[in-house]
């Protein structure tokens, strides 16, 4: 049973389960089911991430973030945020590839013309994203590929033509396209990132996350996907300063994921 605080170099720092990338709608019209089924399993962040072609904005998500801090205060904190669907086709050969957008103070559309078959090139996108001020991460790299049903490359060889903050190293949400053994180190691995050392190298915030959706047939949860984070308060604003300082280990599955400094954390939490 882990601590709720630790003790570092004489700073007391809150030892914070927490998932940023969880969804609802496909399965239920509001984010109630979602939030029941992660506080029930201990979580003490969630991020509501709805895709961003489902929702017109952030209005239910806000509403359900007032009423988790009104009813459970700093206990069970719930983030805003979106997976936004963008055209990489210009570098990975994907037309459809999910950004993360954690934090961001506006929804983004990213449609074009209303069709659900074209959007805006990754390009266009990033720089207002930018503008709405979250942190951004390409989720479950490898996985796309199971998606997109041929053999596009993945995001991560391309990563210098991305601004973004980290990337997605482990991913709970599991379908029957992961059948498919085009890439079977995946799934021996539990990691969606080819190379997280590099990763960590080169300064990304790396995460893993459930990617709930909910009951939606065909795609079920994975155990043992989430972040521990070390943050100096309990506060929405105090995780994301800790994911910033890169305060935080990605648990995917048997793998552990972090700086050294944040892999110590976890020791001292877990001894």
């Amino acid at each position: 049973m882990r601590p709720d605080t630790i003790l570092h170099r004489g700073e007391r720092l809150h030892v914070l389960k927490c998932d940023f990338h969880a969804h609802f709608i496909e399965f239920n019209p509001n984010p109630r089911h979602t939030l029941k089924v992660l506080r029930e399993a201990g979580y003490d962040v969630v991020t509501l991430a709805e895709h961003n072609n489902l929702i017109p904005g952030f209005t239910m998500e806000r509403h359900f973030a007032e009423q988790a801090s009104e009813r459970y205060g700093d206990e069970f904190m719930v983030i805003v945020g979106e997976e936004v669907t963008v055209d990489d086709g210009a570098n990975s050969g994907n037309r459809a590839v999910h950004v993360l957008s954690l934090f961001p103070e506006f929804h983004v559309d990213t449609l074009v013309d209303k069709d659900p078959a074209k959007v805006m090139d990754v390009h266009e996108v990033l720089p207002i994203l930018r503008q709405a001020g979250g942190l951004l991460f390409i989720n479950h790299d490898i996985f796309t590929n199971y998606y997109a049903k041929h053999p596009t490359t993945t995001r991560w060889p391309h990563r210098q033509a991305y601004d973004i903050d980290g990337w997605e190293v482990g991913n709970g949400s599991v379908g029957d396209w992961l059948e498919d053994d085009k890439y079977p180190t995946t799934l021996e691995n539990n990691l969606c990132l080819a190379d997280p050392a590099t990763a960590l190298e080169e300064g990304y915030i790396l995460l893993s996350n459930t990617d709930y959706h909910g009951g939606k047939r065909g795609l079920r949860m994975r155990e043992g996907y989430y972040n521990v984070v070390f943050a100096a308060e309990r506060s929405v604003p105090a995780v994301r300063a800790a994911l910033e300082s890169r305060r935080n280990v990605a648990v995917a599955g048997d793998k552990l994921v972090g700086l050294d400094e944040a892999l110590g954390l976890y020791r001292q939490a877990t001894a």
